[in-house]
């Protein structure tokens, strides 16, 4: 009976000492560093979205072989707005081609600093995947049509 009395007035020893070190917010959850996918308010590129769709759009550089080979597809890519509104921990979480994968990291990467989210009036990392949309008007050379019909597109 001794035995198992110290081993539980152990755990709950250490129980107490661990929740000593967690740092709490409001609702009960520690945060610190950890990395949020959503928060009170979210981080807001400078000028709205209308002002991030107007900068991937014009600083976007379609690769030239992509364009000569018909490349096109939607490349998501994942990101993080540190505390201080810096893009950091830039991921390819779907590419469509390296040369198109490759385009839309780097756009990313060139993002300048954004208002950082908050959450209980702190500020928050908060990471954010973004699709980046690659596509060329009008209707791909006969070559390219008969390419995709040989491969089921």
């Amino acid at each position: 009976m001794r035995v198992v009395l110290l081993v539980v007035m152990q755990l709950m020893a250490a129980w107490c000492l661990a929740q000593q070190d967690m740092p709490l917010e409001p609702n009960g959850t520690a945060y610190g560093d950890t990395c949020l996918t959503t928060c009170e308010v979210m981080p807001k590129y400078p000028g709205g979205e209308a002002e991030l769709f107007a900068y991937m759009s014009s600083n976007a550089i379609y690769p030239k072989e992509a364009r000569k080979q018909w490349i096109e597809g939607t490349v998501y890519v994942s990101f993080i707005i540190e505390k201080d509104g810096a893009v950091s921990t830039i991921k390819l979480v779907r590419g469509v081609h390296p040369l198109l994968d490759e385009e839309a990291m780097r756009l990313v990467g060139s993002l300048e600093r954004w208002a950082p989210g908050t959450h209980y009036g702190k500020p928050v990392r908060v990471q954010f995947t973004m699709p980046i949309k690659f596509s060329m008007p009008g209707r791909p050379p006969k070559r390219v049509r008969e390419r995709r019909a040989e491969l089921g597109w």
